[in-house]
């Protein structure tokens, strides 16, 4: 169901949908406006409010605008536990950007502007991202995927004293670090990859992909450029760190006031 609320500037839609009210202003005659699904998509945007005799509300018009023609597009993906969660896109104008802001359960999004200088505060509120030091140990552990996907499968099946012993023979660890990676591995809430992706004459992507095991902290993981994801004894690379440095690569993504300036 389309839902627009005027006073709080927040518009309720399918991606789809949203598509079809941007063909609409773009352009009004486009053939597939004329299918039944499309008319429909419309009328609904008109009775939610958002378009009214065939032209957008301001505050619609001001989301479309950017959506259009953003200069930088941020997609922040989450799984909780090992079942994915919800989605949220921020798109990223000169002044002003748009989030599409993803719900369990729903194939709908809450898309809302958000000022640029807020983005940061905005991105770590959706991750939860809490004040938390970093864990032990103190330096990367690199482990093959598939000596991840075991030890999680022994926690379960055998429990983590029987996971720690048999990741350290096969992964080579110390007693100590194979402990804290099973106990990342016990206690993750929440596994999020946020990627930026610029919309400019020098398109580019950057990502951060974060483990939150709550009270076993905060670990990025990262594996090769350009490797085969499919690759059972693919190298992951856990880093242990803290909330602050989460907060400052989250921030790394977004770019710097003079970028994004018209």
């Amino acid at each position: 169901m389309i839902r627009f609320d005027a006073g709080r500037q927040r518009l309720w839609a399918r991606p789809e949908q949203v598509a079809t009210l941007l063909l609409s202003v773009s352009e009004p005659g486009a053939p597939a406006l004329a299918d039944e699904q499309a008319r429909a998509t419309l009328q609904a945007f008109a009775a939610a409010g958002a378009r009214v005799s065939g032209v957008l509300v301001r505050e619609v018009a001001e989301l479309l605008a950017v959506l259009a023609r953003p200069r930088l597009l941020v997609e922040v993906e989450t799984t909780i536990g090992d079942v994915p969660g919800p989605s949220h896109t921020l798109w990223l104008g000169a002044d002003l950007g748009v989030m599409a802001e993803g719900m369990v359960g729903e194939d709908r999004y809450a898309y809302a502007p958000v000022s640029p200088s807020l983005v940061p505060w905005v991105l770590g509120h959706l991750v939860a991202l809490r004040r938390r030091p970093a864990p032990f140990p103190a330096r990367p552990v690199i482990v093959a995927r598939r000596l991840l996907d075991a030890a999680m499968a022994e926690v379960e099946s055998e429990g983590p004293a029987r996971a720690v012993t048999s990741l350290r023979a096969k992964a080579h660890l110390e007693a100590e670090t194979a402990a804290a990676v099973v106990n990342m591995l016990e206690s993750r809430r929440l596994t999020w990859r946020a990627t930026s992706l610029w919309q400019d004459d020098r398109p580019r992507s950057t990502s951060l992909t974060v483990v939150d095991a709550v009270d076993a902290g905060y670990w990025l993981s990262s594996t090769p450029e350009e490797a085969d994801f499919e690759d059972p004894a693919l190298d992951v690379t856990l880093q242990p760190v803290s909330s602050g440095e989460v907060w400052r690569r989250l921030s790394a993504l977004l770019p710097g006031e003079e970028a994004v300036s018209p």
